[in-house]
């Protein structure tokens, strides 16, 4: 996207040093439909899809099902966006696609939401400690309301698990798994008020490792508040800053020594 990364670990970690470029698909359908809730359609994705394991993320006002794509993977929405004046992040991961792939738990996952409105990125991981949104369940009660199906799950039919065996089960099960979040859920972490009545770009990324650690996918998208976030210097112009200022600082040295 358009955000210089000062990322903490995590995200490191997630983005790999392989230089992978992902081709994402924008305004695109997710395989097969949209299986959580009620009457949630389908579009308006940004996807990664390497023919076994597809990627969704896309950004709503919550309750209205207003997307406001910008058609490359950014949404735009105006400052105090309503009801709630906050914003959902909607992912999906589907990873036997092709019918050639394996059921979720073959594979890991990283999701990152970004919490600097400046044009900066700052990842907590998610909720701060947890990082991997299917695998490593809340540890207050051992699993989490996702919803869980298959290419064959019809709108809205997902099943959600009532306790920590069933949603185990179907991690084992399953290969399509969805979720909506609002993001003010996520005040209650130190540092991580991602307000809407400011201007902001925040963005989120979901990122798929088979077991053996290698990144298989990564999609990514910006929300944009207002009228965006602050800029950042880029490296180049940082490092230029900085060999003019140490420049200045040596010709004073000069000066003062002559």
């Amino acid at each position: 996207m358009r955000k210089w990364y000062l990322v903490v670990a995590v995200a490191a970690l997630t983005f790999g040093l392989s230089g992978t470029t992902w081709a994402l698909s924008y305004d695109a359908n997710v395989t097969s439909n949209v299986i959580f809730g009620s009457g949630n359609g389908n579009g308006s994705w940004t996807v990664d899809s390497n023919g076994t394991v597809e990627l969704g993320l896309r950004a709503k006002i919550p309750f209205s099902g207003v997307y406001s794509s910008n058609g490359d993977g950014t949404y735009s929405y105006p400052l105090g966006v309503a009801p709630q004046g906050r914003w959902n992040v909607e992912w999906s991961i589907n990873t036997n696609v092709d019918g050639n792939g394996g059921n979720l738990n073959q594979y890991t996952y990283v999701l990152g939401f970004d919490s600097d409105p400046t044009q900066g990125t700052s990842y907590t991981g998610f909720w701060a400690f947890l990082d991997d949104p299917v695998n490593d369940p809340i540890a207050a009660n051992g699993y989490l309301d996702h919803s869980f199906g298959n290419n064959a799950t019809a709108q809205s039919a997902g099943v959600e698990a009532g306790d920590a065996a069933t949603y185990a089960n179907y991690v084992s099960t399953y290969n399509l798994v969805q979720q909506s979040w609002r993001m003010d859920y996520y005040d209650a972490i130190p540092g991580f008020d991602v307000n809407p009545n400011v201007d902001g770009t925040y963005t989120y990324f979901l990122a798929a490792y088979d077991l053996a650690g290698n990144l298989v996918g990564r999609t990514e998208i910006d929300v944009i508040i207002g009228a965006g976030g602050a800029p950042v210097p880029e490296p180049a112009t940082m490092t230029v800053l900085g060999l003019g200022l140490g420049g200045l600082a040596l010709s004073r040295l000069r000066k003062r020594f002559a």
